[in-house]
């Protein structure tokens, strides 16, 4: 009996191992280092002038002074679509619909939180109490010297931490989005997981395949890539990605040295008016 209940705990640990927030992916910072930061790393966003933002991922202890509240999109002036994660997909921001503001020395900053952290942080801490929170990206508004922070996670002076998608979570979409928040967050061997766990649950979903070919594109993994995007293609042969996903299928190909593959999806890129495919096809296909 000793045996198996030492089993089981072992068996507990590791999937909790397994399954765990990695803390550590994120960098310690205080509000004064966080100024300091902005003002090395922040770009223009063009296209909404007068804000710049920044992408890294964080860590920063605060003192509760009010719990987040649902944000009412009717009188709440944030502009949470002009957030930059918006070139990705700008629907993973649905997910945060909570916010919490907080000022440090003149400085205003608003805290946006995911639905999922919100069933966890009241119950977990108490106003007063310190919270260390999880960014992963912001966008400063410099009219109104405001910056919106997207918050990944929480943990407490108790070492409890948020669930960001609680483990009974069957909806293939919400592990989609959260991908992007990685991506964003340079987390991208975490992005292809929740790919990976989007396509386990819908395994049709194009824009999966599509988005899970182009990461492992940047990462080096050629022949990983190939293989989504031809899913890609024959799931969807007119997705609207499809001059892409014949882009860089073809740029994969040409780094395996298959150079008849290669010229043969740009062809089919400059077809479907992808604006570079013909300069590779000069350059390489002749």
């Amino acid at each position: 009996m000793k045996k198996i209940f030492l089993v089981i705990i072992i068996l507990f640990i590791f999937i909790l191992l397994l399954f765990s927030f990695d803390f550590n992916s994120y960098q310690p910072i205080t509000f004064d280092g966080l100024k300091d930061f902005m003002k090395k790393d922040i770009k223009d966003n063009k296209n909404f002038p007068g804000q710049t933002q920044f992408g890294e991922k964080f860590r920063i202890i605060i003192k509760l002074k009010e719990y987040p509240t649902l944000i009412d999109p009717k009188k709440d002036k944030i502009t949470i679509k002009s957030l930059p994660v918006s070139i990705f997909d700008g629907e993973i921001l649905d997910m945060f619909t909570y916010k919490m503001s907080y000022t440090y020395k003149n400085q205003k900053y608003i805290f946006l939180f995911q639905d999922n952290l919100m069933k966890y942080l009241p119950k977990e801490i108490k106003l007063g109490e310190s919270v260390e929170l999880f960014i992963v990206l912001g966008i400063h508004d410099n009219i109104n010297n405001e910056v919106t922070i997207l918050v990944n996670e929480f943990n407490t002076n108790r070492d409890f931490f948020g669930k960001l998608i609680p483990e009974e979570n069957k909806d293939a979409k919400v592990y989609f989005k959260n991908a992007f928040i990685k991506i964003k967050a340079k987390d991208y061997e975490g992005a292809i997981k929740d790919f990976d766990k989007a396509i386990e649950l819908d395994p049709n979903y194009v824009s999966a395949y599509y988005n899970r070919g182009i990461v492992k594109y940047n990462l080096e993994d050629y022949n990983g890539s190939i293989k989504d995007l031809t899913k890609t293609i024959e799931l969807e042969p007119n997705n609207p990605n499809i001059r892409d996903t014949y882009f860089y299928r073809g740029l994969a190909n040409y780094f395996i040295s298959d150079k008849k593959g290669a010229c043969e999806d740009w062809i089919k890129s400059k077809k479907h008016g992808h604006p570079e495919a013909n300069d590779l096809i000069i350059k390489y296909c002749r």
